[in-house]
């Protein structure tokens, strides 16, 4: 009976697998459709670092916080992290993350 138990077990826990990457696999093909070109499409319209249009794909919350000096100075610095090509395609240079404790 241990072993009929066993294989039970086994084979939901396989069923559980096989369903989970199916699912992800479905949630991936979704994303990749849908919020990648949005994605991009953003990036794109932003990479002018004009601060009007940055300011329209800025959520409201954002836009209430943030003050002009503040929102300059992001640009500012994000300025220098990203190029765009000939063809216009975005060229993200490499990002170091330094924490400063106060």
């Amino acid at each position: 009976m241990q072993i009929q138990t066993l294989r039970i077990i086994v084979a939901m826990l396989l069923t559980l697998v096989a369903m989970l990457y199916f699912y992800t696999n479905r949630e991936k093909d979704y994303y990749s459709k849908s919020a990648e070109p949005a994605v991009a499409q953003i990036l794109t319209e932003i990479s002018s670092w004009e601060k009007q249009t940055l300011l329209t794909h800025l959520a409201p919350e954002t836009k209430q916080t943030i003050n002009d000096e503040q929102l300059e100075k992001l640009l500012n610095l994000y300025r220098t992290f990203v190029d765009s090509d000939q063809s216009g395609s975005l060229i993200f240079h490499a990002l170091s993350v330094h924490f400063h404790s106060r």
